[in-house]
């Protein structure tokens, strides 16, 4: 007896949360919201210490400058999910140095995007629109969060309505669509 797969059954999205920050708040953030996108993680990681004050000078040069910088081989390939979310803090009112190369390297891999950033009171605004750019389409959900939000754990509310919006986009988007009645079936494969 051979058994056949349904090529028309719906499976969960796959979702991808990339994730690059300068200090634990970011990277509770992005860890929070894998586990409640039920999403896998990435961390972005410059080469070199990134603790030290030279370190820091110059991603920060870099990032004023709108430069790219080297970084650690990634462990997941965005092109195998539907949905990639990218979180940073924000860097002197700009995007990171080390984000800036990841979007830079994979852009044409990006699917569908979502975006969030961390900061300290400024900049946000800026560096959403630049993320945006830099992945060449419009994101599906944003989120911006205070550090002092984090630290405090008062962030909860905000980051569950951000993956409820993602992971609904998802779902909206990669939904079959009604067959075909002069033709045979058809289903939809979009991305989400």
């Amino acid at each position: 007896m051979t058994i056949f797969k349904n090529p028309h059954k719906h499976t969960a999205p796959r979702i991808l949360v990339v994730s690059y920050a300068h200090d634990e708040d970011g990277h509770t953030l992005a860890r929070q919201l894998a586990r409640a996108c039920g999403a896998d993680l990435d961390v972005i990681q410059g080469l070199g210490t990134q603790d030290s004050l030279t370190h820091r000078l110059i991603a920060g040069w870099r990032a004023a400058l709108h430069l790219g910088a080297p970084i650690r081989p990634m462990r997941h390939d965005p092109r195998v999910y539907d949905m990639v979310v990218i979180g940073t803090t924000i860097s002197l009112w700009n995007v990171p140095a080390p984000v800036r190369a990841y979007l830079e390297t994979h852009r044409s891999d990006l699917r569908r995007i979502s975006l969030f950033c961390t900061h300290d009171g400024i900049g946000h605004d800026r560096v959403l629109r630049d993320l945006t750019n830099l992945c060449g389409r419009p994101a599906a959900a944003t989120m911006v969060v205070h550090h002092e939000t984090i630290a405090r754990k008062k962030h909860s509310l905000e980051m569950g309505r951000f993956a409820r919006t993602i992971k609904t986009s998802c779902r909206i988007l990669s939904k079959p669509k009604p067959s075909d009645a002069s033709g045979p079936e058809r289903t939809s494969h979009s991305s989400c």
